[in-house]
């Protein structure tokens, strides 16, 4: 399968684009090898075709050309082949690139220059061992790869009746043993429980902390009653100018909602853990409004909603805070997926590297393969300690939860564990804008809403956006 492209050089700092760089992966300068191609249906994605030599099958791009305003250059990338149902497919450009759905598969030989009309460069030769056109595949390597996606949440349960909610929150996962200082993984949870208070809850939101039986009922007491005050703390920046009020409390090891042993007296672990829990229960009366128009009065292609949030991310003592806008432009449904398309600013950075610009390859890079996911930047140590390479310099610690059922939905990953999100610059320059886009398994067709969750602990709140 052949990718026809041509490539214009619109605007750039020096007075050409880079294209020998900006459409290739780290190791093959001068080739189109970052292109991408996704079955939305089947649930796989193409990667370009490669020799023996692990050279990439695309034309070559030399130089640093073109010129800003120069002519439309030709391009190509081979992949392999799909099954003759795919009909159509999604293509993929590497480096803040465009996502590019519905691109119809047709049988021909691609563009030409005389085609396409004058003032186009033809495409350059590959530095590949079989010519264009080739149906040999011996010593090939034909990249095919199933993608997959975590949905689910394990640190939340909802309960729900025409009158009131409740929201059940593991304590193993907001909170390390025996303390009441908030995870980062618990940011996340927050953030979205915030944006389901802020739609539907009204009045007074009681929070509850429980503990499991092992210690002091003193000790139990104490805890839970800490636990809860912390997370009513980092609720109220979240939800502010909603109509509701809180009240925490702690319950110790009082409810069980599973035995803490087994029936023969022995240590119950699983029963244990389920009853270290924070509930949050609140009315259900509050009649829903409709959301309000975007704020911008910039021109919005039909069907997109777009939505303006700050956001600044720790890095650590000697990496300082890097300062973003982020700009939801649209969240659309492919095939099995939903594509979530914004834009990252670089407002600005604090402390001994602000000269460099924004650590936006870490602030947005997923820390390991936790879920839901945490930024490399936001662990507790301010620090990258065991990120996943295969996640450096992406979105996929962005993700989205179903405001309803607050169901997450990590980044889909191929099965060598690469997120399906296009590239971020490591350091953008403070005034910068970078666009990104990431793929996510597709909810419920019923589903017309979800909340964007940012790599953030306050300020990060993404108003639900339409899904369809």
């Amino acid at each position: 399968m052949v990718v026809d492209f041509a490539i214009t050089c619109l605007s750039a700092s020096y007075g050409s684009c880079s294209s020998s760089t900006d459409f290739d992966l780290l190791n093959h300068g001068g080739t189109a090898a970052g292109v991408e191609v996704v079955d939305p249906n089947g649930r796989r994605v193409y990667r370009v075709v490669r020799d023996g030599q692990d050279r990439p099958f695309t034309s070559a791009l030399s130089g640093v050309g073109p010129d800003v305003g120069a002519p439309a250059q030709l391009a190509w990338a081979v992949f392999p082949v799909p099954p003759q149902s795919v009909s159509s497919v999604d293509v993929l450009f590497p480096q803040g690139g465009p996502q590019i759905s519905g691109v119809p598969v047709t049988q021909g030989a691609g563009p030409s220059a005389t085609a396409l009309g004058p003032g186009v460069v033809a495409a350059e030769a590959a530095p590949f061992a079989e010519p264009l056109g080739s149906t040999s595949t011996t010593g090939l390597k034909l990249s095919a790869l199933a993608l997959s996606s975590t949905v689910g949440n394990p640190a939340a349960s909802v309960t729900q009746t025409p009158q009131q909610a409740t929201v059940t929150l593991s304590a193993d996962v907001l909170f390390a043993f025996d303390q009441s200082t908030l995870t980062a993984v618990a940011q996340g949870e927050l953030i979205q429980l915030a944006a389901r208070l802020r739609i539907g809850a009204d009045g007074l939101v009681k929070v509850t902390g429980y503990t499991d039986s092992i210690g002091p009922d003193t000790v139990n007491q104490a805890l839970s009653a800490a636990r809860a005050q912390s997370v009513v703390a980092a609720l109220i920046p979240k939800v502010r100018g909603a109509p509701i009020t809180f009240q925490a409390a702690g319950d110790g090891a009082n409810d069980p909602v599973a035995p803490n042993s087994n029936s023969d007296g022995s240590d119950n672990p699983a029963g244990r853990a389920l009853n270290r829990r924070v509930t949050i229960t609140y009315s259900t009366t509050k009649p829903v409004a409709p959301l309000a128009p975007p704020s911008s009065t910039a021109k919005v292609p039909a069907g997109t909603t777009k939505r303006t949030v700050r956001l600044s991310a720790p890095g650590g003592s000697s990496l300082g805070t890097s300062s973003y806008a982020i700009t939801v432009q649209n969240l659309s449904r492919s095939g099995g997926f939903v594509v979530l398309q914004l834009t990252l600013t670089c407002t600005g950075r604090t402390g001994e590297f602000s000269t460099i610009g924004c650590a936006s390859g870490d602030d947005f890079a997923a820390e390991g393969l936790g879920f839901p996911p945490v930024a490399a930047n936001l662990n507790p140590g301010g620090m990258k300690v065991s990120g996943v390479v295969n996640d450096a310099n992406t979105a996929s610690a962005i993700y989205l939860t179903d405001p309803e059922t607050m169901q997450d939905y990590g980044a889909v990953h191929d099965s060598t564990g690469v997120p399906l999100s296009g590239g971020i610059d490591p350091n953008m320059h403070t005034g910068y804008t970078w666009p990104v886009w990431e793929y996510f398994a597709a909810p419920p067709p019923s589903t017309t809403s979800m909340t964007v969750v940012l790599p953030d602990d306050a300020s990060g709140i993404i108003v639900p956006i339409p899904a369809a």
